[in-house]
């Protein structure tokens, strides 16, 4: 892949060269800030703004305050948390009108040098005890985060940043990379999923290009990785007759670009899923769950999404007396949780237990090659609505360990659910590089 940068007072206009062809990827300014707050506090706001509303609010913590001795301490200006991966999060806003280009420089490296003692401080804190924390839906959370893998990232607000300046190494055991907030803002847009921003930003933060140079080096590592072989492959594809497909951990194009709709689609599920009311005793869990979900690879959200959109639209016009179903599997490589989607043309107790029975079996299915007790499998189910009220209603179940199926359990949902030559002629998988 070869690689241009056209910058004008506007836009940073990347020239990409791709085997399929050259194309230019536009990276607009930062979004404007709010007008009526401080440039600092509206920078902070455009920041988590921008990672809830490309990615979801619920992987979002707001910077929560706590008392230390006599006086009180601010936990971060926020914090990405997906799984067992987070985020500490410093905004260094410009305030007043800029100067020379020297001072410039020398405010930008020692506001680069603050945050990162700042992070440094909170990542001692995060990885010595847990934290109560508020996500961007206001939902309370306990977040274990001694058990998160933490990384840092400076996010830097200026009018006009001084160019080619590189990014100073950070001390302490907590790495730390420097975002100009146009490329904070250009990775979530680029990519439109908490999980992916947050594993690419844990992937380069033991490096440290030019401030201002994260569109280039995105659009090197996506070159890399479309020219990298596929990864390992879960030893029971074979045996489920599944698809094999490679695509490339950070897509060229941006997510969603090739059909919006079908895109949004797959968000709007999630929303469901995340909207959904359940016991304060089971937030945590949600949250587990929802991050599998979002763990389901760029590449494969646009096919997924047109593919519910035309199931939804079909499963009306099932025979009657009939009851249609359109469903995939995701396996992303081994260890990595196993995500299941349908749609059925009718929601009754018989269909929920259908679809409970088959999510179990497939986790079943792929425990006769992996350790069961280390293995979770989540699965949505969609189906339409005719009251007016919403389009579909969606229900989500989940299986963690071994389901300790019976003998006779195991052969009735493979005889519903498994074609006689063992494959599933309804579900595929999607592997990724």
């Amino acid at each position: 892949m070869g690689l241009g940068r056209v910058q004008d007072s506007d836009t940073l206009t990347l020239i990409v060269s791709t085997p399929h062809g050259v194309y230019e990827r536009a990276v607009p300014h930062a979004t404007p800030l709010r007008h009526h707050d401080r440039r600092g506090s509206a920078a902070e706001t455009a920041v988590t703004d921008a990672a809830a509303t490309w990615g979801l609010p619920d992987f979002v913590m707001s910077p929560s305050v706590e008392r230390k001795g006599h006086g009180v301490r601010e936990i971060s200006d926020g914090l990405l948390v997906v799984g067992g991966r987070g985020v500490i999060v410093q905004v260094k806003a410009r305030e007043g009108e800029p100067g020379t280009a020297e001072r410039e420089t020398s405010w930008v490296l020692k506001q680069m040098v603050s945050a990162g003692k700042q992070i440094q401080g909170t990542a001692r804190r995060l990885k010595a005890q847990g934290a109560r924390m508020v996500s961007g839906r206001g939902t309370g959370l306990d977040i274990d985060s001694p058990a998160i893998a933490w990384v840092g990232v400076t996010v830097i607000e200026h009018p006009d940043p001084p160019g080619e300046l590189n990014v100073p190494a950070q001390d302490g055991a907590t790495p730390v990379i420097a975002l100009l907030r146009r490329d904070w803002e250009f990775l979530f847009d680029q990519l439109r999923s908490t999980h992916a921003v947050v594993a690419y930003l844990h992937r380069v933060a033991t490096s440290a290009p030019v401030l201002g140079g994260e569109p280039e080096r995105y659009y090197e590592l996506a070159a890399a990785d479309a020219d990298a072989p596929p990864g390992p492959v879960d030893p029971s594809w074979a045996s489920r007759g599944a698809q094999t497909r490679s695509l490339p951990l950070l897509p060229a194009a941006p997510a969603g670009s090739d059909d919006d709709e079908a895109h949004t689609m797959v968000r709007l599920m999630l929303e469901d899923v995340a909207t959904s009311p359940i016991d304060p005793d089971e937030q945590k869990t949600l949250q587990e769950v929802l991050a599998s979900l979002d763990s389901l690879p760029v590449g494969h959200r646009t096919e997924l999404g047109r593919r519910l959109l035309d199931a939804l639209a079909a499963a009306p016009e099932a025979a009657e007396g009939t009851t249609a179903w359109w469903m995939r599997t995701f396996m992303a490589g081994p260890g990595e949780d196993q995500l299941g989607f349908a749609v059925c043309s009718a929601l009754t107790d018989t269909t929920r237990t259908a679809f409970s029975a088959w999510l179990r079996l497939r986790h079943h299915e792929r425990g006769e090659h992996a350790d069961l007790a280390n293995l979770t499998s989540v699965g949505v189910l969609l189906t339409p609505r005719t009251d007016g009220f919403r389009e579909w209603d969606t229900t989500l179940s989940a299986v963690r360990g071994d389901p300790e199926l019976a003998a006779d359990e195991l052969r009735t949902y493979r005889n519903l659910w498994n074609r006689p030559d063992g494959q599933d002629g309804n579900t595929s998988t999607g592997g990724h590089s």
